[in-house]
């Protein structure tokens, strides 16, 4: 399990990871948490369920035989417990795809009602063959570092995007990435600039390449630098308890003040 905090690149490494397992041909199932859509805890399971099915067929048999003699399953009535028990474990007997099987959780702090889903990933994913391979994202929100640290029955590794063996790796790739983003807009001196006053924020990187690559209002890639270079104080964050969110709020607000004169004359 990776935590690190919003803008940090979790997403970035859980859906690399996915993609490369995919271009090797084995069986991988992603599944994102978004706030502003409606999943339900269990879904994680269900779509694994789903993805072997499709790719095995003994799998998919036993499974149509299970759905077919279940009432109970027919209806629908699923929580995360009954979607692991029932519809992935009682069937991994027949499962016969060799190599890593790989399942990728991100965010899963964005599931609202999750304490049942983290219940069955604590307590239940031992039970999967030795060939499953688990990767699960989240912002280190105290129920789910609670849960995994030292009460999961499954040997857990735990990770944080701001662990050192990652920091220095982070900032070059954000180097490497604002070179390519703005080598045609800015120069050398400014560019490095912009990428140290990044630290590890992938997502202050990106939103800042994004406004200096595609200005508005007839400014120039210059005028966009110096309004980004403005948000790089930590001690202007609105949010005061967490920094880090603090210092997007700050390049997205100068963002906004910039491209309309409602948000400049405005106290955010």
């Amino acid at each position: 399990i990776l935590f690190g905090q919003a803008g940090t690149g979790k997403s970035t490494v859980a859906q690399e990871v996915a993609w490369r397992y995919r271009q090797i041909d084995r069986l991988t199932t992603l599944f994102v948490f978004d706030r502003s859509k409606s999943y339900e805890p269990h879904s994680p399971i269900t779509t694994l369920v789903h993805n072997l099915a499709g790719r095995c067929s003994s799998f998919k048999q036993a499974l149509s035989d299970t759905l077919n003699n279940d009432v109970s399953l027919q209806r629908g009535t699923l929580n995360c417990y009954v979607a692991f028990v029932d519809l992935l474990a009682r069937h991994l007997k027949s499962l016969n795809i060799l190599g890593p099987i790989v399942v990728v959780i991100d965010a899963l702090d964005e599931c609202e009602s999750r304490n049942a889903l983290v219940s069955v990933l604590v307590e239940k994913m031992h039970e999967l063959p030795e060939n499953f391979r688990l990767l699960i994202t989240a912002r280190p929100e105290k129920d789910i570092t609670d849960a995994f640290r030292g009460k999961s029955k499954s040997p857990v590794r735990i990770m944080y995007m701001d662990d050192q063996a990652f920091a220095a790796d982070t900032r070059d790739d954000i180097a490497k990435y604002v070179h390519e983003e703005l080598k045609q807009h800015l120069g050398a001196v400014e560019i490095g600039r912009l990428a140290g006053a990044s630290g590890t924020l992938f997502q202050w990187a990106a939103v800042a390449c994004k406004f200096i690559s595609e200005p508005h209002m007839g400014r120039q890639p210059r005028d966009c630098f110096n309004i980004i270079m403005q948000s790089t104080d930590m001690e202007n964050g609105r949010n005061t308890k967490n920094p880090v969110e603090g210092y997007l709020y700050n390049v997205y607000r100068n963002i906004l003040c910039a491209l309309s004169d409602e948000w400049a004359n405005t106290q955010l």
